[in-house]
């Protein structure tokens, strides 16, 4: 998926499925997603994003630990984000073979200031 195809797919979830609400969070269970220029391209259509700034292991996500606490509990977006990041951490401890592992959650309201800092330190480097 091409990251035009994934806005234009988010645009269409966003409008014409949720009727103009955001989705609680966009995870992606795979390597070298959490960057910043994807995490931009989500702010519209997604209160938080979860990825991984480096490469996953095979496993991927714990999915089985990650629906049992989840549940049918009525948890917040940052709540189920929090659980998916601890979640990993849990299961990496035991089974990333090199210890080394990589998760975040993202709060995507704070990409414009983060877009505003990273313009003004460019333009702070160019002199």
């Amino acid at each position: 998926m091409t990251n035009t195809i994934m806005v234009e797919t988010l645009r269409t979830i966003s409008h014409d499925v949720l009727k103009g609400q955001k989705l609680g969070f966009v995870g992606t269970d795979a390597c070298k997603m959490a960057m910043v220029e994807i995490a931009y391209q989500l702010k519209e259509y997604a209160e938080y994003f979860i990825g991984a700034q480096n490469c996953e292991i095979a496993d991927g996500w714990p999915y089985r630990s990650i629906f049992e606490r989840i549940g049918a509990a009525d948890l917040e977006p940052q709540e189920i984000a929090c659980i998916i990041v601890q979640e990993f951490e849990n299961y990496c401890q035991v089974h990333a073979h090199e210890g080394l592992y990589t998760q975040s959650a993202i709060d995507l309201s704070h990409m414009d200031a983060i877009r505003d800092a990273l313009n003004s330190f460019v333009l702070s480097a160019q002199h």
